[in-house]
């Protein structure tokens, strides 16, 4: 049993998380930002570095929303004192967001490599 003035672990688990979603959805939304100004500036891309850069464009935006997805379902397992991370509308969504996150930067990355080549 948790003493009344310490926080499950549990809870301490999801709150933790939540962090990591709120951290990586704004990471997500910035990189966007970034590789949309690569279009406004006179940065000449091969026809496979706009294939890379567009298809980050798509991973990012899918891990954007998934991440608000995400991010979103932790206040209601918050009110419901329900700290299970396995939920499926949490931990789907979550994995997904950080798929999608981490594919995106690297289709960034290869698409700003194919621009300096």
């Amino acid at each position: 049993m948790v003493p009344n003035n310490e926080e499950p672990p549990e809870k301490a688990a999801l709150t933790t998380a939540a962090d990591f979603i709120k951290y990586t959805t704004a990471l997500g939304t910035g990189t966007l930002v970034f590789s949309a100004g690569l279009t406004a500036e006179n940065v000449d891309l091969s026809g496979f570095a706009k294939a890379c850069l567009i298809a980050s464009w798509l991973l990012l935006a899918i891990s954007v929303a998934l991440g608000v997805l995400t991010y979103s379902r932790i206040p209601i397992k918050l009110a419901e004192k329900n700290y299970d991370t396995q939920d499926k509308w949490f931990s789907y969504p979550g994995r997904l967001h950080q798929l999608t996150f981490l594919a995106g930067i690297a289709c960034l990355g290869v698409a700003l490599i194919g621009a300096l080549i």
